[in-house]
């Protein structure tokens, strides 16, 4: 439950991101390639072992998780916004 809730207050500051370039990330980059991709996210966070990089801007937004060094996924708001909808409907039947 907190894991959901923690990933719903990220979705949440996820309105808005650089879009140029995020569909060049690809898994196992390092973070320096991210950054040099990408640029600094807007945020910084550790959970659960993993950092988790925010960036918004605009209307759109990225949510980067690296472990180890790499990246582990990178998913745009509206793909996070679309798995919590298929949580909620799940839960609600």
């Amino acid at each position: 439950m907190k894991k959901i809730l923690l990933l719903s207050i990220i979705t949440i500051f996820l309105s808005c991101s650089k879009t140029a370039n995020f569909d060049k990330l690809e898994v196992g980059m390092t973070s320096k390639e991210v950054i040099d991709l990408v640029g600094e996210p807007t945020e910084k966070t550790d959970f659960l072992g993993a950092k988790v990089w925010v960036y918004k801007e605009g209307d759109v937004g990225h949510m980067v998780t690296i472990l180890a060094d790499t990246v582990f996924s990178e998913k745009s708001s509206e793909e996070i916004a679309e798995f919590y909808k298929k949580i909620e409907e799940k839960e609600s039947k």
